[in-house]
């Protein structure tokens, strides 16, 4: 006899996905869609350090009778070694969460910064803006810095410039803001 732990009609949820605002690959009205007509229940969307593509996650949630879970995924440390949290339920508006926010977006630019100083070390030369144009704007990784590589034919794909750049590694670019 087969044994079901689930019946069939259980509703399906995935509240840790990624939006562009992060490392995901599509925006965060894009990502309800395809969370709609993948059959979820309920979606939640988890970028990095940001909450910016939240508001048209969820309208977009709305209009497609998907329940939205609007959350964020932070980097901290514990014990030296690096944790991810998640955050659900979160109030995008929130004017704490906002002034965390822009304080993370600060540092990951600053971040940007020795990335593009250290990438122009090994003959490599992009912007700012070159990055920028990969994100969803306000907050930028190294995702994003992966793309405006291969966009300014360095590498042949994302995963390319990750290892032929170092960007995986603890090369220095790994620089967080929380500690534990």
């Amino acid at each position: 006899d087969e044994v079901h732990l689930m019946p069939s009609s259980a509703p399906i949820i995935d509240i840790h996905t990624h939006s562009r605002a992060s490392d995901g690959e599509h925006s965060g009205a894009e990502l309800a869609a395809l969370a709609a007509s993948s059959g979820l229940a309920v979606w939640g969307l988890c970028d990095h350090d940001t909450v910016a593509a939240l508001g048209e996650a969820a309208a977009e949630a709305g209009k497609r009778s998907i329940r939205f879970v609007p959350g964020i995924e932070l980097s901290a440390f514990l014990e030296k070694r690096e944790i991810h949290l998640l955050g659900h339920f979160v109030d995008p508006a929130h004017g704490s969460l906002v002034r965390f926010e822009d304080f993370l977006a600060e540092r990951r630019r600053e971040r940007m910064g020795l990335m593009i100083g250290k990438l122009a070390q090994l003959g490599i030369q992009i912007s700012v803006d070159q990055i920028v144009r990969h994100s969803g704007g306000k907050t930028i990784g190294r995702p994003h810095v992966a793309k405006a590589i291969v966009g300014a034919g360095h590498a042949s794909s994302v995963k390319e410039a990750f290892v032929a750049f170092g960007l995986a590694a603890v090369s220095g670019f790994r620089i967080r803001i929380l500690e534990i």
